[in-house]
């Protein structure tokens, strides 16, 4: 088997790229195995938004606040812990 993960961190509040995914508004670290992808948020309160290929939908989590509209997702963080979100692609 093949497998193949892709990494992707900010630190702060400026947007990223990598590739074609784009990443703003905070601290957030995605990674991506497959057919899944966990996104960790942390610091500040705030907004984050990804731009991401395919469709995603959010897996087992319903309370996560996650918008989804053409490839954009918006996650509204409010602080404090570290939220973990799990995605699985459709």
């Amino acid at each position: 088997m093949d497998y193949v993960h892709r990494y992707i961190t900010s630190f702060c509040n400026d947007a990223d790229t990598s590739g074609d995914i784009h990443i703003e508004g905070g601290p957030i670290e995605i990674v991506i195995k497959a057919n899944q992808m966990n996104i960790v948020i942390s610091g500040e309160q705030g907004m984050r938004k990804i731009k991401i290929p395919g469709v995603w939908k959010v897996k087992g989590q319903d309370e996560i606040p996650v918008v989804s509209k053409n490839g954009l997702m918006a996650i509204d963080y409010l602080g404090n812990d570290k939220m973990l979100v799990t995605l699985e692609k459709e």
